[in-house]
């Protein structure tokens, strides 16, 4: 079987990082910092989502600057104010011999790769897959699909949001919902599994 994962609020915690990123991009539009707490909503979306309503707007050019700026913080340094989650390394162990791992995320495909290699995550993947800004996870996954030839019915995606659940199923691939990140049980409602721990995940695989 083929196994996506999702990166942020799946495998690791960025939450340090895309806050301090965030607030970043708000100081350059001359906005106030916002609480850590409530920014946890938007640890996952895609950065144009983000910005659309942190900045209110769905000015193209707008939402790519803020876009543009995010990532020039967060490769420079936020992606290491990131935190490994208990029990990762053991499940991509025990998937790997008899799985093809995948990462499929939002986030820039560079950047996916250096927060992997400094986990020492990067070894069990045979690729890792990040979106441009113009991106969306739906059409990466379709791409991903579509390059290697892979029957959907022989795939599944794993993520802690909704729009990794949506796009897994917009290519018709089953999703595993998992609890350990951003997104609510009620949120997550509509995955074909969901779990509470990095250990489950063999069960349904």
């Amino acid at each position: 079987m083929k196994v996506f994962f999702d990166l942020d609020g799946t495998l690791t915690d960025p939450k340090e990082g895309i806050v301090k990123s965030i607030n970043y991009v708000l100081d350059k539009f001359s906005l106030s910092a916002h609480e850590p707490s409530s920014l946890e909503r938007f640890i996952g979306p895609p950065l144009v989502d983000i910005f659309r309503v942190l900045l209110d707007t769905d000015d193209s050019e707008t939402l790519m600057r803020a876009a543009i700026w995010f990532r020039e913080r967060y490769a420079a340094e936020g992606y290491l104010e990131n935190y490994m989650y208990d029990g990762i390394p053991e499940l991509l162990s025990s998937l790997q011999p008899n799985h093809s791992l995948f990462v499929a995320t939002s986030k820039r495909q560079d950047i996916a790769a250096n927060i992997l290699a400094h986990f020492g995550l990067a070894q069990y993947f045979t690729a890792i897959y990040g979106c441009d800004v113009d991106l969306s996870k739906t059409d990466l996954l379709k791409q991903i699909l579509y390059e290697h030839s892979f029957d959907p019915s022989d795939c599944i995606m794993i993520g802690d949001r909704m729009h990794d659940i949506d796009a897994a199923h917009a290519n018709n691939i089953p999703a595993i919902a998992v609890l350990w990140g951003y997104g609510s049980h009620e949120e997550l409602i509509n995955a074909d599994y969901i779990i509470s721990a990095p250990s489950e995940v063999s069960s349904f695989v």
